[in-house]
């Protein structure tokens, strides 16, 4: 089973890095499609990765309660105390103590290439999109244009799509079976949204999207920058 895991994710980590790594090197300009296939990679690494963790955590447990603030410190801790050979409530055997501290660095190495895709994702997303990125999360604004699958779909949608972007599933239900209509799609992810109320989160979910869509069209067409303008307006009606 674990060589099974292994082998997965040694695959995973070989084609991530063939396919998106070389294509995201500063000789090639910037396209939309590089940050699609960027942000569908970063989020296929942050399923394996929270899928080993899971595994990693269970299977610890078995040996010894171990404690930390965030998952990536948490496999840290679990393979320093393999390594310091500390007391467990049972002792595992050597060879699987090696398997354990094997699942951990190999968290740990997908980990790092997840934290330098999303660099890269920020780093693209700001020269395609720098007024949508300047009011919004970048890996937002990158989610919004993987949704719409280009950046001029993206850029002519209305306002209203715009804030159901990722919310198909529940628009359909809601058509089909007068399910309660959804607020939000992956404007969600976004700090104001998520942190706000459930009372308030439809309205605010609104407001972004509208000044979405003013910043879409200006960094497709115009290609002025007036970010900081929309920031502001945001700002401000966000506190009435």
């Amino acid at each position: 089973m674990l060589n099974l895991i292994m082998d997965e994710n040694n695959k995973l980590r070989e084609e991530a890095i063939k396919k998106v790594i070389d294509k995201i090197r500063d000789r090639f300009s910037i396209g939309d499609y590089e940050i699609i296939e960027e942000l569908r990679t970063y989020n296929t690494l942050e399923k394996v990765i929270n899928q080993l963790y899971e595994r990693l955590a269970d299977w610890i447990s078995i040996y010894k309660k171990v404690e930390s603030k965030n998952q990536i410190a948490f496999v840290k801790r679990v393979i320093e105390e393999l390594n310091s050979d500390s007391d467990f409530i049972l002792k595992p055997s050597n060879e699987e103590k090696e398997n354990i501290i094997e699942v951990g660095n190999e968290i740990l190495r997908l980990n790092e290439l997840r934290e330098q895709l999303e660099n890269k994702i920020i780093e693209n997303v700001k020269k395609l999109m720098p007024n949508t990125s300047y009011i919004i999360d970048p890996i937002v604004a990158a989610s919004l244009l993987e949704r719409a699958g280009s950046f001029e779909k993206l850029a002519n949608l209305p306002a209203s799509t715009i804030q159901l972007l990722g919310a198909e599933k529940a628009l359909f239900k809601h058509i089909k079976f007068k399910t309660k209509s959804p607020k939000h799609g992956v404007l969600f992810k976004e700090k104001e949204i998520s942190t706000a109320s459930k009372k308030e989160r439809g309205r605010l979910a609104r407001m972004f999207a509208n000044k979405i869509s003013i910043a879409l069209r200006a960094d497709f067409y115009t290609k002025r920058f007036i970010g900081d303008k929309l920031k502001k307006d945001l700002e401000e009606r966000i506190k009435k």
